[in-house]
């Protein structure tokens, strides 16, 4: 069980130290929460408005709106408007930070930390500017 419990601590180690290198200000639970909420509805081909992805983040609107225009700002995520009304904005993943979170898959793999039956997906963006 120790032996277990050593390899399963040194991993998530490994997880923690390539989050912070890969990963837009990976000390912020709230910035990393929006990332995940943003990827899972892009993978998933959903178009998020800004209030559905503060939701699907947990976190309050006046609690996340600061982290969130970080990461507009520093371009890791970017804002469109709805083909149907424009006055909905829609945020999606930049190229960089695609590209960030290749990369950061690409080191699990190499670790072995995650499934050898799975390959690190190659991000394409949808959105043109």
């Amino acid at each position: 069980m120790n032996g277990q419990i050593k390899r399963n601590t040194a991993a998530l180690v490994s997880i923690r130290r390539l989050v912070r290198e890969k990963m837009p200000y990976a000390n912020s639970a709230i910035t990393f929460d929006l990332i995940l909420a943003l990827m899972s509805a892009y993978e998933a081909n959903e178009e998020l408005t800004i209030q559905e992805l503060f939701f699907r983040a947990g976190h309050s609107s006046m609690g996340i709106r600061c982290h969130f225009n970080d990461l507009i700002k520093d371009e890791w995520i970017g804002i469109s408007r709805d083909l149907q009304d424009q006055r909905i904005k829609r945020p999606y993943p930049t190229e960089k930070l695609l590209n960030s979170i290749s990369e950061l898959l690409e080191e699990l793999q190499k670790l072995g930390i995650t499934s050898a039956n799975s390959s690190a997906p190659e991000y394409e963006s949808r959105v043109s500017g």
